[in-house]
């Protein structure tokens, strides 16, 4: 590995806020809180689809096809290690439209979550920084909720709390729905999730309690 002490500093950071991808559980709802943590690191959309790419799916894709993946996360120095051992550009390389194609089938079925997570960076750019973190807090909380198995519904309190505490204002309520509905849904499992109605549902009865205080 050939990378300055900050600039080293970045990639781990980026290394660590995109491994979460390849776990074996449930990641959507951590997808704009890590859109948020990518800005602030400072990488472009084209370097953080390169990093993904070419960098953390070399390493981590095996974790897809395991029947019993590693679902607690990885641990960051491992990952580092595994690669640094190959010799990295001081930034992250513009990838030629074959090897996207390569690592894109390597890494999938991640891709569809990246794909998202992208477009959360464009979301989130837009926003002054002080409102970020509450958009992505209000966000994931829609997002568990609105993929949230009638089975697990045990969990809709903690939804709720998530959401409350992100203190959104009416207006920023109606922003997030919208980016709810324009991304989500195409990131919705046959089989697993919920019905599109279902979901739609859930989302509906958390913020007509919200709008009315029910808590």
């Amino acid at each position: 590995m050939v990378l300055s002490g900050s600039e080293l500093l970045r990639r781990r950071a980026a290394w660590d806020a995109l491994s979460f991808l390849f776990l074996d559980t449930e990641v959507r709802d951590a997808l704009p809180s890590a859109a948020v943590t990518l800005i602030e690191i400072g990488y472009h959309k084209d370097e953080i689809e390169a990093i993904f790419l070419d960098e953390v799916t070399p390493v981590l894709h095996w974790n897809l096809k395991q029947v019993a993946g590693v679902w607690s996360g990885f641990d960051l120095d491992w990952l580092a290690g595994e690669i640094g051992k190959r010799k990295l550009p001081d930034r992250p390389s513009t990838l030629t439209r074959w090897r996207r194609m390569v690592l894109r089938m390597r890494a999938w079925p991640a891709t569809d979550e990246l794909d998202a997570l992208l477009a959360l960076v464009d979301c989130a750019a837009v926003l002054e920084p002080i409102e970020r973190s509450s958009w992505a807090r209000g966000l994931g909380a829609l997002v568990a909720t609105y993929f949230e198995r009638p089975e697990m519904s045990a969990f809709q309190d903690d939804h709720d709390k998530r959401f409350v505490a992100a203190g959104l204002s009416p207006e920023r309520v109606e922003r997030i729905v919208e980016d709810l509905y324009r991304f989500f849904p195409k990131l919705r499992v046959r089989g697993i999730d919920p019905a599109e109605s279902v979901g739609r549902a859930s989302v509906t009865a958390l913020l007509a309690a919200r709008a009315s205080g029910a808590r």
